[in-house]
């Protein structure tokens, strides 16, 4: 589930009451839910809530760059811009599976799951065996396009074409690649050749894990992105290194 925010009467906002709202949000969901993980974003034009998610031992796993349209000109604060967003995970119970790490980023992913301690049986990518099936999510006040890949498969790269010729002038397109399907080397392969470049690991994202990539129309500024952990500065180091070296195009 995701968790979104909260809103508090002006009156009571010099009180603890938003902290112990987190706090009930993220360590004690309701147990009839049966929950594994909880998602949620942080803006990365501040780190206020990156220091929140600190407290709850939230996992920031990815960086959507610039998926967010600036805020408001007459907002306090406003340094103009798009906005990137840090996605984190709470881990409630993990649930081990057999993933299929792709050859570009299998290093960077181990380390990952070596972080927080996920148990997962790492297998052989043996490729793509059947034809694609993804669902495509439209978000047009973000400007941005979600592509959620099913199945991998060899026509992949028609997938992709078919996605950039529907929606011309989007400013984001985003992937989510399921690593527990085989195909995901060559899925990767095709989507750096499209200009895709690494976001980041999304654990237990549709029960199993998944990976995201995306495309920038323009040339992102990195230097906007404000982050506070560690974790998430080697995260945008690896995202930095990833489009640095995408083929030239074509």
């Amino acid at each position: 589930m995701e968790a979104g925010g909260w809103i508090v009467l002006p009156s009571y906002r010099n009180s603890t009451l938003a902290m112990r709202l987190a706090q009930k949000i993220h360590m004690d969901p309701p147990a009839h839910l049966g929950l594994n993980a909880i998602f949620g974003q942080c803006v990365c034009d501040h780190v206020i809530t990156q220091k929140m998610g600190e407290k709850f031992n939230t996992f920031y796993c990815a960086l959507e760059v610039e998926a967010m349209p600036s805020r408001p000109k007459d907002k306090a604060g406003n340094s103009g811009g798009r906005i990137s967003l840090l996605d984190g995970i709470i881990i409630i119970h993990d649930a081990p599976h057999g993933v299929h790490l792709p050859s570009q980023y299998a290093g960077m992913l181990r380390e990952m799951y070596a972080s927080r301690g996920l148990s997962r049986e790492f297998r052989d990518d043996t490729g793509p065996t059947a034809a694609c099936a993804c669902s495509v999510q439209n978000m047009d006040t973000a400007s941005l396009v979600k592509m959620t890949v099913h199945e991998p498969g060899i026509d992949f790269c028609a997938q992709l074409e078919r996605m950039a010729r529907d929606f011309p002038g989007r400013h984001v397109f985003q992937l989510v690649l399921p690593l527990w399907r085989p195909g995901m080397t060559h899925a990767v392969d095709t989507a750096r050749q499209a200009g895709f470049f690494l976001g980041g690991l999304l654990p237990l994202w549709d029960g199993k894990d998944a990976l995201l990539m995306q495309k920038i129309a323009t040339s992102p500024d990195f230097s906007k992105i404000q982050l506070h952990h560690r974790e998430s500065q080697s995260l945008l180091d690896w995202i930095l290194a990833d489009r640095a070296s995408l083929p030239s195009p074509a």
